[in-house]
């Protein structure tokens, strides 16, 4: 079970994503609602227990940038609950401070429901669920940013399966639609990321995009 909360000024949307997570088939669990940041906070110092949050950033009062970091500062204690910023704005400035702050993943408002089920499930794995121009915008900015490397510093090469993962999420495809369109446990891409993490010497899925673009491991 998947304890999920929401954080949407939007009454028709937040709606909507009530109805997204109560009719989900696969045990997602609505915890709560809010239509303000404030509210969502003063929760989060009551000590509301969830496990992940779907949170706008356009919110009156306290932003969802606030609300993210109100998660990232609670004390330390039992699972980690994370945060999937669920925005209008895809503009990278946006997109940088979200995750600085401390989301864990980056969707648009126009995703899916299945998608969105999708994402909350694979930011519990583990995962950085990303709507597909926000994940470009980020592995267009580390390749800028990256140095190509030298020969010395490949590394120990990935392998055959391991690429095809790597490929996968490049596409911005989930864990669990990564699994399903390998027809592997998403237990085991968890394992092949960690591995690739490990080679590539980074510690997220956007770094080990550009570090293999920048190799030539996968396509743009």
């Amino acid at each position: 079970m998947i304890r999920v909360v929401i954080v949407e000024d939007s009454e028709p949307i937040r709606r909507g994503l009530e109805s997204t997570v109560r009719n989900d088939p696969k045990g997602l669990t609505l915890v709560a609602a809010f239509p303000t940041g404030d509210a969502a906070i003063e929760a989060l110092a009551r000590g509301l227990e969830f496990d992940v949050a779907l949170v706008d950033l356009g919110l009156p009062g306290a932003s969802g940038f606030d609300v993210i970091r109100a998660m990232r500062a609670r004390p330390a204690g039992g699972a980690e609950a994370v945060a999937i910023v669920l925005t209008i704005w895809d503009d990278p400035s946006n997109v940088v401070n979200a995750l600085r702050a401390g989301a864990r993943g980056y969707l648009l408002k126009d995703t899916t429901p299945e998608r969105i089920r999708a994402a909350i499930r694979d930011a519990a794995a583990g995962g950085t669920p990303l709507t597909p121009s926000v994940a470009r915008q980020i592995v267009e900015g580390f390749v800028k940013a990256t140095p190509a490397p030298t020969e010395e510093s490949y590394g120990e090469p990935l392998t055959p399966r391991e690429r095809e993962v790597l490929d996968l999420l490049a596409r911005g495809l989930t864990y669990a639609e990564t699994a399903g369109a390998l027809k592997i446990g998403v237990g085991t891409v968890q394992s092949h990321v960690k591995k690739i993490y490990e080679k590539l010497e980074v510690t997220s899925k956007a770094e080990a995009t550009a570090v293999a673009i920048r190799r030539g491991l996968v396509e743009r």
